[in-house]
């Protein structure tokens, strides 16, 4: 049995790096079918998409450069004074539209998400060629990737569950006959980071079986 781990490249968000035991090296494209974007769960029965790079290419895309860090404290420390001033300033920022303007908003704030990711994807592939890998049908490889962990499965329930429960809730919130502005934001800000994170769903530091399937 071949397993496999996992590193996430974090430059666009589109791709991970599977590296298997016996030092086969993969490229594991996350970026379609669009679907997986919103149900995580299929990623852990159903192939994706994967190209065989050597260790060289991995490393380079691996030491991309990243987005420099924030430090959670100071996030934090800007959330909460964040949520006290919408707190105060509760009437100022809450609005009477009516149900067909923000259906148009939401519907704008979902095709915004979706042009920035598609432009991500396309930079990202194009990236990774920079590198070294080759991507095409001739060495595409359909892999299904298994946790060795079930529990692995039932987390990911729980926290995909969970946010889209919190995008539900949200869309409740947008309906009511006042809403304030700050949660159609924070809509558009969840629903980004939530497609952003099925990029790394095949989870690092977790362990995998692969089921190569015939193209």
């Amino acid at each position: 049995m071949v397993t496999v781990k996992f590193e996430v490249v974090i430059k666009d968000f589109r791709y991970e790096i599977a590296k298997t035991d016996t030092g086969e090296v993969y490229l594991v494209d996350m970026g379609f079918p669009i679907i997986f974007w919103f149900l995580w769960i299929l990623n852990y029965f159903f192939p994706r998409r994967c190209y065989p790079i050597s260790d060289e290419t991995a490393r380079i895309l691996l030491t991309q450069k990243k987005p420099e860090s924030v430090s959670p404290s100071l996030v934090g420390g800007i959330g909460v004074l964040f949520s006290s001033f919408v707190l105060h300033m509760d009437d100022i920022f809450s609005v009477s539209w009516s149900s067909s303007i923000k259906v148009v908003l939401l519907l704008l704030i979902v095709i915004s998400v979706a042009v920035w990711r598609f432009y991500h994807l396309a930079r990202a592939k194009k990236s990774v060629i920079i590198a070294g890998a080759v991507i095409n049908s001739n060495t595409l490889q359909l892999i299904r990737f298994q946790p060795v962990e079930i529990k692995l499965i039932a987390l990911m329930i729980a926290v995909m569950g969970f946010m889209i429960g919190c995008l539900a809730a949200a869309v409740f919130l947008i309906f009511q006959p006042t809403v304030n502005v700050v949660i159609i934001l924070a809509f558009g800000i969840f629903l980004l980071v939530y497609v952003i994170a099925s990029s790394s769903v095949l989870t690092p530091k977790r362990s995998f079986t692969i089921h190569k399937k015939k193209v």
